[in-house]
């Protein structure tokens, strides 16, 4: 991948999102930036998740890498398919 990249994830702690800030801020390949867009949970309780789905959603990123089996990933992928963003589907036992 080259150019101007920016990685985008929901800002958990844990799993795939903490794993793509680590490698950005690991390897800051080229001109790779990260933007974290989190939950908020003391605002919205259980809406929060579906909510910061929407809102990655809506900012329009190109491709949206679904990790299957993980919590909140079935609401991410229907909100990038309603935007039209194609989405990658990682299996749950990769």
């Amino acid at each position: 991948l080259s150019g101007n990249i920016t990685l985008v994830h929901g800002a958990c702690k844990t799993g795939a999102d903490m794993m793509a800030a680590s490698f950005v801020h690991t390897f800051r390949a080229g001109a790779w930036s990260l933007e974290a867009y989190p939950a908020k949970w003391d605002l919205y309780g259980r809406s929060a998740g579906p909510r910061r789905n929407a809102e990655i959603a809506n900012s329009h990123p190109n491709l949206l890498i679904a990790f299957e089996g993980r919590r909140g990933t079935s609401s991410a992928v229907a909100e990038a398919e309603r935007v039209g963003i194609p989405v990658l589907k990682v299996p749950k036992n990769f």
